[in-house]
């Protein structure tokens, strides 16, 4: 037998016939061999193995993540006129954004965790049906740079006081001081946002108000 031995074809069915050849070297039966060899070593069942690990992987049920902010309600206050309110940052025994009217404290929230960075301020009624102004002491938001370097580099505030319907609320933002900040500074409001004069030197500076999107 040689590797000159060639196929014959059968008549009644038009399939190709290896030769004997073809059956005990030809690559069919080095593959055969192949897999014997694998099969005693070991192999095949650790490539089986691994593939039911990936497709488990796979089908793996992912847990629900959601996305968690700081939130920050204001509204002590209980009288009906306009308010100038002012939002400022303070690391005394932690690390805090305090909304202050005048000297009165009206709101408040603890900085601890990560998802801390981003801070939801709504109004409880101050900013209900009179056109409040909050104003963010820039400068002051300085002293959270550590706090916000260790948790992504950008501090994200987001506004909503009151409908609009009536009265426009306004976010300030004081540059007093020429403020510098190490971070990045987003600031959304669902109200006007004023920039007041002066130099800021920032990371990313980006605002974002509903307002003026509805005014456009």
């Amino acid at each position: 037998m040689t590797p000159d031995d060639k196929a014959e074809v059968a008549p009644a069915y038009g399939v190709r016939i290896p030769s004997l050849f073809e059956i005990f070297f030809g690559k069919l039966a080095k593959w055969i061999r192949q897999l014997a060899l694998w099969r005693k070593l070991g192999f095949l069942r650790k490539a089986m193995q691994e593939q039911r690990r990936r497709r488990s992987m796979r089908l793996e049920a992912l847990e629900p993540r959601v996305l968690l902010s700081a939130d920050l309600t204001y509204g002590a206050v209980t009288d009906t006129g306009h308010h100038d309110l002012s939002l400022v940052a303070d690391t005394t025994g932690g690390t805090f954004l305090r909304m202050m009217d005048g000297t009165h404290e009206v709101g408040s929230v603890d900085l601890s965790a990560a998802s801390d960075a981003e801070i939801n301020i709504t109004s409880a009624g101050v900013g209900a049906a009179n056109a409040d102004t909050v104003h963010i002491d820039v400068d002051s938001l300085a002293v959270l740079q550590t706090f916000v370097d260790a948790h992504g580099g950008e501090l994200k505030l987001n506004f909503h006081g009151g409908s609009q319907a009536a009265q426009d609320d306004q976010v300030a933002l004081n540059l007093d001081g020429t403020p510098t900040l190490g971070f990045g500074l987003y600031v959304d409001s669902n109200s006007d946002i004023v920039v007041g004069t002066g130099n800021l030197s920032v990371g990313a500076f980006t605002l974002d108000s509903e307002e003026a999107r509805h005014d456009r």
